[in-house]
């Protein structure tokens, strides 16, 4: 496939060592330039399975157009991201599609250190006139339990898991940054009533920030 992959780690070196147990988090960010990669191309996507929580966020998944049920890429992503993490070892805790961007978030069945107590999803737009999607983030808003095993108390966590795709080009520098500013200020609003607080605290960091 013509595509880049990034991740938090590279995929194809050795796990990095983590203090066991520990409550892990995988998140990976994928440009599929609008083409559908194969069976092979998401062989990577099997070594995330040891972790609590695997975010994948992909951009360019389908051609921008006006549809009413997912193409032919999106159906073919969603068999793909089935098999990488089957629905018997991990529920799909969030799954978010805004024109060609996507994110999805699966949890681990069996024994997790993390486990997602609650969830609510956003989208914004952030392409011609901030209406068109051909750019623009999917976003989850995750409220979590971390377990620590050595003491058994358990942790309440607020993390929110964006997937983005931004203006292109090395100059479009100042768009990128409208398109950041504009994501911040728009999934201030669209967080969940419990968030608000700490949110008022972000808000005002924009705000002494001089953004818009």
């Amino acid at each position: 496939a013509n595509a880049t992959v990034n991740a938090t780690a590279n995929a194809t070196a050795p796990p990095a060592p983590v203090a066991a147990p520990a409550a892990t988090v995988a998140c990976v960010t994928w440009n599929l330039a609008a083409d559908s990669p194969g069976k092979k191309d998401c062989a990577f996507l099997k070594d995330l399975r040891r972790h609590d929580l695997v975010c994948v966020g992909v951009q360019e998944l389908e051609d921008l157009k006006p549809r009413r049920t997912p193409g032919h890429r999106a159906e073919a992503w969603t068999k793909l991201l089935d098999a990488a993490f089957p629905p018997k070892s991990f529920a799909k805790v969030a799954d978010r599609s805004a024109g060609p961007v996507r994110l999805s978030v699966f949890q681990k069945r069996k024994k997790p250190f993390i486990r997602v107590k609650g969830c609510e999803v956003a989208d914004v737009a952030c392409g011609i006139g901030n209406v068109l999607r051909n750019k623009g983030c999917a976003a989850a808003f995750l409220d979590v339990e971390v377990a620590d095993d050595s003491s058994k108390k358990k942790t309440a966590v607020r993390l929110c898991v964006i997937a983005s795709h931004l203006a292109a080009h090395a100059h479009k520098v100042k768009d990128r940054n409208d398109d950041y500013w504009r994501i911040c200020r728009e999934l201030l609003q669209d967080a969940p009533v419990a968030w608000k607080g700490r949110c008022a605290d972000v808000e005002g960091e924009r705000q002494t920030s001089g953004r818009a």
